[in-house]
């Protein structure tokens, strides 16, 4: 299966990012990465909220134009100062992603393989086994839909430590249900970390 995700000029200088921070392969006999089996899913998320800061930023922009007339309503006003603080609160969600990248890639143990990430690769999902997570991810869920909204691929089981990466990374397994099929897709995650539930985030992609 081959996946193509349109890339923000953001994704491209992750890409980069990504080659160079890699130094050496995984040497471990316990390890269970390769170049191409798994997906980090602060990747989903960080390509999910590139997505919703676009969305703020058009409707922000529309909004600026109606109050610069002078013809904007108090809850055009309100919407605009809510709509700024979301967009603030976005853009601090991704350094946060980006730091704990660093962390990892930078900092970790050993350096991982160069990943299958929607933020920086072309052609992802081909052989994608495994997604890593952050270790205060007590519960993880990720399903992915077809066009007509059938699930063709979900996580089981839950979290478990990563050989090489304890304290740092986490992992669960992804199975898909069909290797046939062509088309778009939805990817949704969902779950639970050591302070509750976080809010569930989606990026739509292609298979062809």
């Amino acid at each position: 299966m081959k996946t193509k995700i349109l890339l923000s000029l953001f994704s491209v200088v992750i890409f980069s990012s990504c080659i160079k921070d890699y130094h050496g392969n995984i040497d471990s006999k316990d390890s269970i990465l390769t170049e191409t089996n798994y997906i980090f899913s602060e990747d989903i998320k960080a390509k999910s909220l590139d997505f919703h800061i676009a969305m703020l930023e058009a409707e922000i922009k529309d909004l600026k134009m109606v109050l610069d007339l002078g013809q904007a309503t108090n809850a055009q006003k309100e919407r605009y100062v809510e709509a700024t603080l979301e967009k603030d609160t976005a853009l601090n969600e991704q350094r946060l992603i980006l730091g704990y990248l660093d962390e990892v890639y930078k900092k970790g143990p050993k350096p991982l393989p160069p990943c299958p990430r929607p933020r920086n690769c072309n052609d992802f999902w081909e052989g994608l086994e495994i997604v890593t997570l952050p270790v205060n991810y007590e519960t993880f869920r990720i399903e992915i839909y077809d066009k007509n909204n059938n699930v063709i691929a979900r996580t089981e089981g839950y979290p478990k430590p990563l050989n090489d990466f304890e304290g740092y990374l986490n992992y669960i397994h992804l199975k898909f249900n069909t290797a046939d099929y062509k088309g778009q897709i939805l990817v949704k995650a969902s779950g639970e970390t050591k302070d509750g539930a976080f809010e569930p985030f989606s990026i739509e992609s292609y298979i062809n």
